[in-house]
Order: C-alpha cells, then sequence, then structure tokens
C-alpha cells in the first residue's frame, strides 16, 4: 500500500496539535470556598424545620426596582391580585395611591385594571391582572409591579383605604 505524502503530513500535523492541547498548562482551580456563614449549619438534618430565609443563596425577593404599569383591559381571564402595600399621597382635597404587587411577567401575567369600591370613608382597591395571547409559553418569574391610582378628590374627613385582596395594610389619610 502506497500513502500520498500529502495525507502523512496531514495526519501529522493534526496529531502535533492534539498533543500541544493535551499537554497545554492546567486551567487555574476553582477557589475554595470559605467556611459558612456563622448562623448557618454545616449541615441540615432532613426531618428539621426551615425556620429562616435562604441566606444570601437566592436573592431577596423585595429585591430589585419595582416595574411601574398603565392598566390595559381587555385581557382574558381577568382575576384579582394580592396587593402588598399601599401607599397614599393627597394634595389639599385630592386622593393618589400607589398599589405594590408581586406578579409573573407578560404577556403571561397583564395589569388589565383596579376596582375602586367606596363604603361610606372606606375605600377598598383591587388589583385585577389577565393574560394577553392564548398561544403563549409562560416563563415562572416574579415581578414587582406598581401603578398609582388617581382616587378623586375627597370632603373633609378621615378616610381608609385598603386592599380588596392580599396582605398590604390599610391606610387613613385626612383631608382638611
Amino acid at each position: 500500500m502506497t500513502t500520498r505524502p500529502s495525507l502523512v503530513l496531514i495526519g501529522l500535523v493534526a496529531f502535533a496539535l492534539i498533543v500541544a492541547a493535551c499537554t497545554a498548562a492546567p486551567a487555574a482551580p476553582a477557589p475554595t470556598p470559605g467556611p459558612p456563614a456563622s448562623d448557618a449549619p454545616a449541615t441540615i438534618s432532613p426531618d428539621e424545620p426551615v425556620t429562616r430565609g435562604p441566606g444570601g443563596i437566592l436573592p431577596d425577593p423585595g429585591a430589585g426596582e419595582p416595574v411601574d404599569l398603565v392598566p390595559r383591559p381587555g385581557q382574558r381571564d381577568v382575576h384579582p391580585v394580592n396587593i402588598n402595600l399601599i401607599e397614599v399621597r393627597s394634595n389639599g382635597d385630592r386622593i393618589a395611591a400607589r398599589l405594590t404587587w408581586t406578579s409573573g411577567v407578560e404577556p403571561c401575567h397583564v395589569f388589565d385594571s383596579v376596582l375602586t369600591g367606596v363604603d361610606g370613608t372606606t375605600i377598598t382597591l383591587t388589583v385585577r391582572e389577565g393574560s394577553g395571547d392564548a398561544g403563549q409559553v409562560c416563563i415562572e418569574i416574579a415581578q414587582i409591579k406598581t401603578t398609582v391610582v388617581d382616587l378623586g378628590v375627597f370632603a373633609p374627613g378621615t378616610y381608609t383605604i385598603r386592599a380588596g385582596q392580599g396582605d398590604a395594610q390599610p391606610v387613613r389619610v385626612t383631608i382638611g
């Protein structure tokens, strides 16, 4: 059997490249992790209850800047969502409320509207979301959302603004 000199040369070059790649300097070793934080146990029993947060393993769910939204009425499958925080401002006799909640991202969780109910001096606010396009695949990621609701002009008195759903504390505002 006879071989062509060019095939032998190609084989030698390929062999030299493989040998060079295998004998290259090894990558720097990964840093050795430090000791665990003093308040975190080195091991956890599967029967031990979890009594505190992840201690820096996961991002703080309260971290991040909220996304300010404007309602987009007409979403599909509209439903109420939990309001986490109500902040109220008044300017003379006008009241506005900033509502904060945590929800999924668009197009699967789209801010639709805020329902306002008035019963005497109590104003109940309910944030509603729906979904956009029916054919979307939804990722499971949370987002902090806010919106500002102009509640209008009020007569002098003390008013309570509360969430229709969620754990937001009611807020009292006095118009003089």
